[in-house]
């Protein structure tokens, strides 16, 4: 922390006892020498100082207004000061040798120590009493000037807004009449902010205006600029968007100018901000370089915090959701390096990955993280923080069409932001919380409600007008709804607003077609998404409008438009690349060279899709039943909020059902799965259990025997369903005697020239080794070798192996990668359902004792080529449970992202059960050396524990399932 002697000798400034002196501030800081038989009295002059105490910089009182003054007690012999930004500034040093305290500096000790408490903590409704009382008390002009601004700081503190602008206005003419120009500018900037905070624009631009006139007089370049960066956004709130950016554009060029760097980047951040919020044209890595170039910005955790919580919304645009949540923890981390707003920044960081895993229908892990926001904030300190983690659980709930819960976080949060004067706030939690109230509540109630709020910010004036079209259709006001709907601009519409769009034109015009048609463009959207995750995240961000798609089906509605949008709307179905790897990243800079961010990434304004798409299309219903085997099934389950369907398919027959809502099958499929959960469960309750999940998911389907096959489409809830535990109708005996079972992923028609994959001549067994140190404390894997034997005795074939600290993620992702490849791994795996991207395998770590975790995430845009894939790792087939939580399997993962067959398990079984299913499998294969036989060999292997009398429970072989790619 210390400059070298040398250099700190040459800024020494020595002052002697009686002296009163301006000094310069020279970079990086000054010594100044003091009497110590004297009190000594320091004041910034418009910029802002900090001075060396405690072994740490401390900023000068008061917060937020700068003109901070400290006082030094007699014994104090020296006082390091520094700039915080990096222009020259100056400071006013006075030095008293008279020990006798005059009315003045007992007033001014009182003062300071008031002013730095509150710098500290927040201030109590005590504190503003004694700023009141200090303020009255003041002995002369100046100290007046400074008690009422002192009394305007405590205000804000208490979130008194109207009150604290008005005192410090008064301060503003208090130092006018002094002269005191630089502390005039100072008073006034503050009042444009306090005056801006609750919604009185035209006041605060009027405040800003006196002070950069006063400041450019004073020649306070500091608060020139700041004051420009208060005209700069009142030019964004007005929406007049390139005079805003032309405007930020200049800002930041003068600080750069002058070297300040701090308040470049910061900035920058907010520019970069807005331009997603507007949906306009990021050069991303330009940006990602700048804010992340930490050296240039020392002592500032502040706005490296801030620097990567952009850095993760970037990230977030490009599709690399895990490297998002890489940065937001790294913003979380300099935010709680600081003591200086430390908490505000740590609860907008956790709304933001909130919000993110919101999107991924993580529910119940952005629900704990909100939960971690409101245990880190006072509500007597911060009630503006509180409504706005508040806001963010009704978002959260809204997300999970839990719209009676979100309708009460929303009032809440509009509630204390009124008692705030917060008037923008207040009215888009009203606008959010009428929204969740749709077909809840009456609507003209709600009509009424809309009518009488106040003005909203710019992004969410299209979300009003949408919901006032849908009040007015709900009311049968037609023609109403249609004027208000022909004057919204759907060229410049978020993805959110473009949803709730779809919804309003279904319930206007009565045609649900409108929704399916919605869900089209928004998969041709995801076509077009740089990354197979943000392809994913596009799809899934559609979740409500699909659920309202589904529930609008009749069992007479026309079974090939709902097979075309069933597969088109699949958030799975888009985890794959169909290029090499070494194009996949070509593609990836290119976008991200010209991101337009999220929102403009969802409605659809990219100039052209990406290659890898070019070669894939979803086949129609007839050559998708041409290409189902003789005696096979299909079941395309699709669940809804108010009903669900299934839509039946054989070479010769289609058939659409109606079935219960989604809460109902969850609720069936949780009970079988904890019926299922252990060996010692009774057996009859299993029974029980699967007989009333298939008479849910199987009611209406086809008659008669069960089918030889039942191709089952994949996706985050019918993959976690053990369906060959279920009987099929009129039958008692479980589907594993009947039937083989396959989950569906990547159906589509393949129009590109692809030699046909060979098997490779020696396929791998893939065996990680643990290290006995490390955090991750697995236990070794001690049938490794007597596993390989079996396989290659049952296969006939001869194993290549890859074990030990060799089976590393590179080795992985390059098996992977190999054409026609059959892979064998016998590894610790993980899924944590509650956790996005937790689902994966525990590989060997070469450069440490901490085992290395490998997510679906991080191989969801590697072209998987694998032939054959057999996870013998606990959970790898297991991602989404019955419960509000949404997330994928790193078995549906591998799938989807390429390997023609996948087989896993739901839920760990034993060593000893695997020595029985696992050379059953591969002696079943071998007899055919195909792939294409493996899910028959997976319900032969199924039915060798069947028949066990050790392992005849359901809980050894219902884990077992088979996943297909199906391409024509």
């Amino acid at each position: 922390m210390f400059v070298e002697f040398g250099l700190l000798a040459a800024l020494v400034s020595t002052q002697v006892c009686g002296s009163e002196s301006m000094i310069s501030i020279p970079q990086p800081e000054i010594l100044i020498n003091l009497p110590v038989n004297a009190r000594s009295f320091v004041q910034e002059q418009g910029q802002e100082l900090e001075y060396w105490h405690g072994e740490r910089w401390n900023a000068f009182a008061l917060p937020t207004i700068r003109f901070g003054i400290h006082y030094f007690e007699a014994g104090t012999r020296s006082v390091r000061l520094r700039t915080v930004q990096k222009q020259k500034a100056s400071a006013r040093v006075l030095i008293r040798c008279n020990f006798v305290e005059s009315a003045e500096q007992r007033w001014h000790l009182a003062a300071q120590a008031l002013a730095e408490k509150t710098e500290v903590s927040f201030a109590t409704n005590a504190d503003v009493a004694l700023a009141n009382k200090l303020s009255a008390s003041a002995p002369d002009a100046h100290t007046q000037a400074y008690g009422r601004h002192l009394y305007a700081v405590t205000l804000m503190r208490a979130n008194r807004w109207l009150e604290a602008e008005s005192h410090v206005a008064a301060a503003s003419l208090l130092w006018n009449a002094l002269g005191e120009t630089a502390l005039e500018s100072s008073a006034l900037l503050a009042a444009a902010s306090f005056s801006d905070r609750r919604s009185a624009f035209e006041l605060s631009s009027r405040y800003t205006a006196q002070a950069i006139s006063t400041a450019t007089s004073a020649k306070q370049p500091y608060v020139v600029l700041r004051a420009k960066d208060f005209a700069c956004r009142a030019i964004h709130r007005a929406n007049r968007t390139t005079e805003y950016l032309s405007c930020v554009a200049e800002l930041i060029r003068e600080h750069r100018r002058i070297g300040e760097i701090t308040e470049e980047i910061a900035l920058t951040v907010d520019l970069m901000l807005v331009m997603r919020e507007y949906g306009l044209r990021v050069n991303a890595s330009p940006v990602l370089a700048r804010l992340i170039d930490l050296p240039t910005v020392p002592d500032s955790f502040v706005v490296r915090g801030r620097a990567y919580l952009a850095a993760g919304h970037l990230a977030t645009d490009i599709g690399d959701l895990t490297g998002a949540l890489a940065c937001f923890q790294r913003a979380f981390a300099d935010f709680s390096n600081t003591l200086k707003d430390a908490q505000r920044w740590q609860v907008n960081t956790l709304i933001q990955v909130a919000n993110l895993e919101a999107n991924l229908g993580l529910i119940e892990q952005a629900l704990s993280r909100l939960n971690q926001a409101l245990i880190m904030v006072n509500p007597k300190e911060a009630p503006a923080r509180i409504a706005a983690v508040l806001s963010a659980y009704g978002n959260v709930l809204a997300q999970n069409h839990e719209d009676a819960q979100a309708k009460t976080w929303f009032q809440q949060a509009q509630k204390i932001q009124t008692q705030l004067a917060m008037t923008l706030d207040a009215n888009t939690s009203r606008l959010l919380y009428l929204q969740a109230g749709l077909g809840r509540y009456p609507a003209q109630t709600l009509l009424n409600e809309l009518t009488k709020s106040g003005p909203v910010p710019a992004n969410y004036r299209i979300r009003r007008s949408i919901l006032a079209v849908r009040l007015q259709a709900a009311l049968d006001n037609k023609t109403r709804a249609r004027q208000l709907l022909s004057t919204i601009d759907r060229s410049e519409l978020s993805a959110l607003d473009a949803h709730l769009l779809a919804l309003a034109d279904a319930e206007l015009f009565g045609k649900p077609i409108l929704l399916s048609q919605h869900l089209s463009k928004l998969s041709q959207t995801a076509d077009q998404s740089p990354t197979a995750s943000l392809a994913y995240l596009t799809l899934r961000s559609g979740e409500k409008v699909r659920r309202a798609w589904i529930d609008s089906l009749t069992a007479s509605t026309e079974p090939a438009a709902v097979f075309k949008t069933a597969l088109l709307a699949t958030p799975a179905r888009f985890m794959t690349s169909v290029i090499s790897p070494q194009k996949q990243v070509e593609i990836v800079a290119k976008q991200a060279a010209g991101e337009q961010g999220f929102l403009a990434q969802l409605t659809g304004l990219q100039e052209k899709p990406p290659e890898r798409f070019k070669a894939a299309r979803v086949p129609t219903l007839a050559q998708f039943q041409a290409g189902l085997p003789e005696g096979a099934q299909a079941l395309l389950l699709l669940p809804g909020d108010k009903q669900s369907a299934a839509l039946w398919l054989s070479r010769s027959g289609r058939k659409l059902v109606i079935l219960p809502a989604r809460a109902a099958i969850m609720a069936a499929s949780l009970q079988l799965n904890q019926a299922l959960a252990s060996p010692q469960s009774a057996p009859k309750a299993a029974e029980a259990a699967a007989a009333a999940l298939s008479s849910l998911l199987f009611s209406g389907a086809p008659v008669g025997e069960a089918p030889k096959q039942l191709w089952i489409l994949a996706d985050e809830l019918s993959a976690a369903i053990p369906f060959s535990a279920l009987p099929w109708p009129g039958s008692s005996v479980p589907l594993v005697q009947s039937t083989e079972i396959s989950l569906m992923t990547g159906v589509r028609v393949d129009l590109a020239s692809q030699a046909p994959q060979t098997v490779l001549s020696r396929p791998t067994f893939f065996a990680p080794a643990y290290a006995a140190a490390g955090k991750a404390a697995l236990q070794s894997l001690e049938f490794v070798g007597l596993e390989r034997a079996r396989i290659e005795r049952e296969s006939a074939k001869t194993w290549a192996a890859i074990i030990g600290l060799n089976a590393t993620r590179a080795a992985f992702q390059n098996l992977i990668q190999t054409p026609g490849a059959w892979l064998h791994v016998a590894a610790h795996g993980k899924a944590d359902p509650g956790v996005l991207g937790n689902a994966g395998l525990w590989l060997a770590n070469s450069e440490g004792p901490d085992a290395d975790f490998l997510s679906w995430l991080e191989l969801g845009n590697i072209r998987n080529q694998a032939e054959l894939m057999v996870l013998n790792a606990c959970q790898s087939a297991t991602g989404a449970q019955p419960s509000r939580q949404a997330n994928v399997s790193f078995a549906l993962a591998m799938s989807t992202s390429g390997a023609n067959h996948v087989v896993a398990a739901l839920w760990p079984v034993s060593d000893v059960a695997s020595s029985t299913w696992i050379p059953a499998f591969y002696r079943q294969l071998g007899q055919s050396g195909n792939a294409e036989q493996s899910a028959s060999a997976v319900r032969q292997a199924q039915l060798s524990l069947y028949h066990s009398p050790h392992y005849r429970h359901p809980f050894y072989w219902a884990s077992l399932v088979h996943f297909r790619r199906v391409v024509f």
